[in-house]
């Protein structure tokens, strides 16, 4: 099925992000929480993805580095900042970095600093969470396909 055209400021429908996760973060919860929070409410938004789990050290800065954006509507982080720290130097380092670092990202809390998440949860309008309903919260704005634009530095 070929995407929809979107208005500007929203990801398409359907949607396929590219989700990355650290199986460490959240004490070794992540992937368990990403299977029965997040995974659910993708499905029901007609969200496809696909699931890679980070190995080690810079492996996401890698994946993204070498990864056909193309495919990807989004980015989706799933750990704690440091992982989402590790995809922005890898979009930064690519030869069409211009462009690659124009990809949407989400950032999905699963480790035990979930700063960012924490600050786009306040922007958005919510009120402070904290854990799942941090992930929750960060979880439906994507499903709800907003973009918002963001300073990095």
């Amino acid at each position: 099925m070929e995407p929809v055209e979107c208005p500007r400021g929203l990801l398409p429908r359907p949607c396929r992000v590219l989700v990355l996760l650290n199986p460490q973060g959240g004490k070794g919860k992540a992937l368990q929480l990403f299977q029965s929070r997040v995974q659910p409410f993708l499905e029901e938004a007609e969200i496809t993805f696909k699931l890679i789990l980070t190995e080690r050290k810079n492996h996401a800065r890698e994946l993204v580095c070498a990864e056909e954006l193309g495919h990807w509507d989004a980015l989706a982080v799933m750990s704690g900042d440091g992982l989402m720290h590790e995809v922005v130097n890898g979009l930064m380092e690519r030869p069409d970095w211009e462009t690659a670092i124009q990809k949407p990202l989400c950032s999905l809390p699963g480790g035990s600093g979930n700063a960012l998440a924490a600050s786009v949860n306040h922007y958005a309008g919510y009120e402070q969470v904290t854990n799942e309903d941090l992930l929750i919260n960060c979880t439906l704005l994507l499903c709800r396909r907003r973009l918002s634009p963001m300073n990095l530095l």
